[in-house]
């Protein structure tokens, strides 16, 4: 524990080292204006690309060496669905989360998930899921609200799709809905759109932003913005509770949307 809390210190230390530079002058400086040429606006700009990534990363590496100092390093495991999807699972507070989205197409007792035609999509009250068109083995399935409730379940055996309570209780541990975000999502501008704001992952939760399947017919809207997180509890018989992360801002949002929209899912463990 020591010697890798040393480690990570050693290591912010020679990053901001990279933050002290001086501008020493022999002799009179005279200055009547601001004069920056093309080429050092370039030098400037890329200069500036590179401490925001060294910042971004020095953050990152500060709430790791928080963790550790506070004796909660991340506890990580696997999980296999029915299909033989293997899952990264990451325990937060008194909870063990999956790591990565759900993209499984059966029910625990080998019944195949409905797959509906994408302008059918909407009309679809019973369980169904649909691959993510740009990378489904990265972000997983959608699926609506009627397969997150389904008594086959969708989840791993011992694992099950999460209540807005359960939601409630990993918000609250990480600091309440306005500042937790930051803590679950992916760090950087690979999959998030910039600014990614607060993004630190300093729980391993790894969100990605999946975006969801929306409209009257079928539709991606806002991947690489949000990602949004299912609940088995409904607001009443048109909404549901769901979760939403933003590339803009710290937010762990409670959402009500509806039934029949497609949405990622982490499975929580019993």
């Amino acid at each position: 524990m020591f010697s890798k809390l040393m480690k990570k210190i050693l290591l912010i230390s020679l990053l901001s080292l990279s933050f002290s530079q001086e501008l020493k002058v022999e002799g009179n400086l005279n200055v009547t204006g601001a004069v920056i040429n093309d080429s050092l606006a370039k030098v400037i700009a890329a200069q500036q690309a590179e401490i925001d990534a060294l910042q971004s990363l020095i953050a990152s590496l500060q709430s790791q060496i928080d963790a550790l100092q506070n004796g909660n390093e991340i506890v990580t495991g696997t999980v296999t669905d029915i299909d033989g999807n293997v899952y990264q699972t990451v325990v937060i507070g008194n909870q063990n989360w999956m790591a990565e989205n759900l993209k499984v197409t059966h029910y625990r007792n080998g019944d195949a998930i409905s797959n509906a035609e994408p302008d059918l999509w909407w009309q679809q009250f019973v369980g169904t899921y649909i691959e993510h068109p740009e990378d489904y083995n990265l972000y997983g399935n959608f699926y609506n609200w009627y397969a997150a409730i389904d008594e086959r379940g969708v989840c791993p055996e011992g694992w099950h799709v999460p209540t807005r309570d359960e939601w409630i209780v990993l918000s609250n541990f990480l600091g309440g809905a306005g500042n937790s975000g930051g803590h679950l999502k992916i760090v950087g501008f690979e999959y998030w759109n910039s600014p990614n704001d607060g993004a630190t992952n300093s729980t391993g939760f790894s969100a990605l932003p999946a975006g969801m399947i929306t409209g009257g017919s079928w539709e991606l809207n806002q991947s690489n913005f949000r990602a949004y997180f299912i609940s088995t509890t409904e607001q009443n018989s048109t909404f549901i509770y769901a979760r939403m992360l933003d590339y803009n801002n710290y937010a762990f949002a409670e959402y009500n949307l509806w039934h029949t929209e497609g949405y990622s899912i982490r499975c929580i463990q019993d």
